[in-house]
């Protein structure tokens, strides 16, 4: 925490008090204390990921309040409940939030089954759930590869955004340089093997962190789950860690 500075953290602040202000619409009112009335509201609200599901009994894993399960079956899609990890890339995602913010709770909505690659639909219906939930940030470590649905996540994007949610996502979620505007409530991120446990930074449209989680006995990072998935895992608990500090 003491490694994210002032600048990142003014960027996140001003780009969460554009979505309240068009939101709330209170010109008179200060940026400082919409900032403030924000942050106080973000007590107690949990982060929503969605990807493989999480291990519930891991040690490193806290408090959950929503276990959902989507996969399509027959055109259709099913949900459950239920989002015990099968993979274990979202357990480590989960994880490493943790240990930035102890005390999140956590909206786990599982997409990944038996690999990490599900149907676009089943996609853009766990966003649809995440936004009904009481949650400020929404983490997506994940790529999309087909750009035929842009739309379709740029319209819940905005709807994240129009609700006060933050969308933290790896680089592949979203194209940057096709899209404009791009959502402000909107954090694209890459992994950087420069930097160190808790560093983030800028870096164009993108911001930088530390692409690897807790080293695990007998197993070297780059034979573990890294990268740009890692790294939103990072940014999520971080940002989720400042909230925590109000």
């Amino acid at each position: 925490m003491k490694q994210l500075t002032d600048a990142i953290i003014r960027q996140v602040e001003f780009m969460m008090l554009r979505v309240i202000h068009q939101k709330c619409n209170k010109s008179a009112m200060s940026y400082q204390k919409l900032f403030q009335k924000r942050l106080y509201t973000l007590k107690g609200r949990g982060v929503a990921m969605i990807d493989s599901g999480v291990w519930l009994h891991h040690p490193h894993i806290g408090k959950t309040s929503v276990n959902l399960s989507l996969q399509k079956k027959d055109g259709r899609i099913i949900e459950t409940q239920g989002g015990e990890d099968q993979i274990g890339h979202g357990t480590a995602c989960a994880a490493i939030m943790f240990v930035h913010a102890t005390d999140i709770l956590l909206y786990n909505i599982k997409i990944f089954h038996y690999e990490l690659r599900a149907d676009i639909d089943v996609l853009l219906r766990a966003l649809e759930r995440a936004l009904k939930y009481q949650v400020s940030i929404i983490n997506l470590s994940l790529a999309v590869f087909s750009s035929n649905y842009d739309d379709h996540i740029l319209d819940l994007c905005k709807q994240a955004g129009e609700l006060g949610k933050v969308i933290i996502a790896s680089e592949g979620f979203l194209s940057p340089d096709k899209i404009s505007p791009f959502p402000e409530n909107v954090i694209l991120v890459r992994g950087d093997c420069s930097h160190s446990w808790g560093e983030i930074s800028e870096n164009g449209p993108f911001l930088t962190a530390h692409p690897f989680h807790r080293r695990l006995p007998g197993v070297s990072p780059e034979n573990d789950f890294n990268g740009n998935s890692i790294a939103a895992a990072h940014v999520t608990g971080i940002l989720a860690g400042i909230y925590e500090q109000y």
